[in-house]
């Protein structure tokens, strides 16, 4: 069951919405009173914008087996990325995709950008909001300091990077 945390008591508290009931769900990403969660099938976006108390489904999706990670932009909530997954065809010459999708309008319109991978995760640095981490199934974890224009692989070769975290102290 979905839960809804309270940032001044520092409790979950269960919730219902029939919108995620019976769903498993997976890439969440907060910013304030915004959440984003990703229903498994079919990687559909709900978001709520009163902290978890209610949810809709966004209208447009970007198109995806799966939305494993969402990140929001910590200036601007209309700006959101989305680690995906296109395809389960692990043959490359068959998967060849970026592994982000990106909006700018709060999910009206969104573009795929980033390094041709089965996405996993995103992070993006507190401190820096042109600092973003990607981890991948396969392809290992790549990082951008300019906004998505360019990418690194810091840790590279057939490698399963799960999940990202950044230390905000430390970055």
């Amino acid at each position: 069951q979905p839960a809804q945390y309270n940032s001044s008591t520092g409790v979950w508290n269960i919730m219902f919405d029939p919108l995620l009931d019976n769903q498993i769900l997976m890439g969440m990403g907060a910013q304030d009173d915004l959440v984003l969660m990703s229903r498994f099938v079919n990687g559909k976006i709900v978001l709520s914008q009163d902290a978890g108390l209610t949810y809709a489904e966004i209208n447009n999706n970007p198109i995806a087996s799966e939305i494993r990670s969402i990140a929001v932009d910590q200036s601007d909530n209309s700006n959101m990325y989305a680690a995906i997954q296109h395809s389960y065809s692990f043959d490359p010459t068959v998967y060849q995709y970026p592994g982000i999708a990106k909006t700018s309008d709060a999910g009206i319109t969104w573009e795929y950008t980033g390094p041709e991978a089965h996405g996993m995760s995103l992070a993006m640095d507190p401190n820096d909001p042109e600092t973003i981490y990607f981890s991948t199934f396969s392809d290992g974890l790549f990082k951008t300091e300019d906004g998505f224009a360019t990418w690194t692989n810091i840790r590279t070769s057939n490698k399963l990077v799960f999940d990202v975290s950044i230390n905000p102290e430390d970055s």
